[in-house]
């Protein structure tokens, strides 16, 4: 018969070996290989949303994608602190990546033995990319969690515990920092080419490749998703999307202002077979940043320099326009000025049937080829279908500006690794689409 003894050794044991193979288990689990977050569609703005799990204890917040922001940023206001939030100061290191202008600011403090500055706040610009509004903040770290993901479903939520960010404090009522943000949003998911964005903190600190692939969804009902990390983007019925991707370089614009944003190298625009013509100079990115092709999550529709827009639209409209056609044209509807009655145009299940906007990249066989699910946007107002670009002007940053519309059902790699964007066209050709990602656990 066992003594008390042996009973309490035998207990002692087994709780000891317990919390072996807990702490075993705990410090050996693998570190997640990619990431994943669902992407939402806001109808109103037509911004891209995440929402973001984060703070202790754990708050769900909704965030703007803004693919050229070159971090993360929340509009805080007056809120019950987070017990694992800390201020970044002045003399850090993350103050640093964050090009601060914080040592500037306070250079005279170095001069003092006593280093005052380790107490100073990091302060960064703040900036609502669809505002151009720039407001003070401070940089700061606290948990955000997430999902891993093996290409086919969520795994398991995984923490990053010191994950940078910028903070804006203020007091009751609202902030000019959120105006134009799509409702209930509270800030800009940043997924720039810079060293705190996003996909920079995640592979840094799971030690992944340093990649990600956005795919949006054309409905509020259903999400698309963006992976970070490596393929396979398993999609419904079964098909690894990536296989689906041509490349083509990533450029960089020589202007310090817009060096997080993605540029591709456009070379000519075709409808179908024919080329649109205007002056091919605006296609190159010049001394000083000027001009070139860049995609955004931002800007709702493509916008195109006015030279470029005039063609397209024209030689857009003698195409669907040509004899034969039952196409009917409506007066415009702002802010489109190619508008058809929406009975007048052949439909099929994929969408509206025109002619193909085709990108032409570095050479003929590199396409990235926009239909009509793309490059018609329904009015529902009157029932017609407008061509969904928009006039940007003379002057221009960017002589095309390829917008979240076009995006819908294409996905993309951006592959920091090797400086090229893996773009699919649409992928309904391929029948399937961004919502077909399996969002419930493995």
């Amino acid at each position: 018969m066992a003594t008390s003894f042996q009973n309490h050794l035998l207990i002692s044991t087994i709780l000891l070996l317990l919390h072996l193979f807990t702490a075993f288990a705990t410090t050996t689990a693998p570190k997640p290989k990619a990431l994943v977050i669902p992407l939402t569609r806001d109808d109103t703005t037509l911004q891209r949303i995440i929402k973001l799990n984060h703070r202790t204890p754990p708050k769900i917040t909704p965030l703007t994608v803004d693919l050229s922001g070159e971090f993360l940023w929340l509009d805080c206001g007056p809120i019950t602190p987070s017990t694992t939030n800390r201020r970044i100061h002045c003399d850090s290191a993350r103050c640093a990546l964050a090009n601060s202008n914080c040592h500037m600011t306070h250079i005279t403090c170095y001069n003092n033995n006593n280093n005052p500055c380790k107490k100073l706040p990091c302060n960064i610009p703040l900036k609502n990319p669809l505002q151009n509004i720039i407001n003070k903040g401070e940089l700061h770290t606290d948990v955000f969690r997430i999902n891993s993901t093996d290409g086919s479903n969520p795994v398991r939520v995984v923490s990053v515990n010191r994950f940078t960010y910028g903070h804006h404090a203020h007091g009751p009522g609202s902030t000019p920092l959120l105006k134009g943000l799509a409702k209930g949003v509270k800030g800009i998911a940043g997924l720039g080419r810079s060293k705190l964005s996003l996909p920079t903190q995640f592979s840094s600190t799971f030690k992944f490749v340093d990649k990600f692939a956005l795919c949006v969804s054309s409905s509020s009902f259903t999400d698309g998703f963006i992976i970070f990390g490596d393929k396979p983007y398993n999609l419904f019925p079964g098909l690894d999307a990536s296989t689906l991707l041509s490349y083509t370089p990533l450029l960089t614009n020589p202007n310090p202002q817009f060096q997080s944003d993605y540029y591709i190298g456009v070379t000519s625009i075709k409808i179908f077979q024919n080329p649109v013509k205007f002056d091919k100079s605006l296609l190159s990115i010049n001394k000083n940043g000027i001009g070139g092709t860049k995609i955004s999550t931002i800007n709702p529709y493509t916008i195109l320099q006015s030279s470029i827009y005039k063609s397209l639209t024209r030689d857009f409209a003698a195409q669907v326009e040509r004899p034969g056609s039952f196409a009917k044209r409506v007066n415009p509807i702002a802010p489109f000025t190619v508008c058809y009655e929406g009975g007048s145009l052949p439909f099929t299940p994929i969408g509206v049937v025109v002619p193909d906007i085709n990108l032409v990249l570095q050479n003929e066989k590199i396409v990235w080829t926009i239909s009509g699910t793309n490059s018609m946007v329904m009015v529902n107002s009157i029932n017609a279908y407008c061509l969904a670009f928009v006039d940007g002007g003379l002057n221009s940053k960017a002589a095309i500006v390829i917008g979240s519309y076009q995006l819908e059902n294409n996905l993309l790699q951006f592959d920091l690794v090797n400086s090229r964007v893996g773009f699919s066209s649409s992928l309904l050709f391929s029948r399937t689409r961004c919502d077909n990602f399996n969002f419930t656990s493995a």
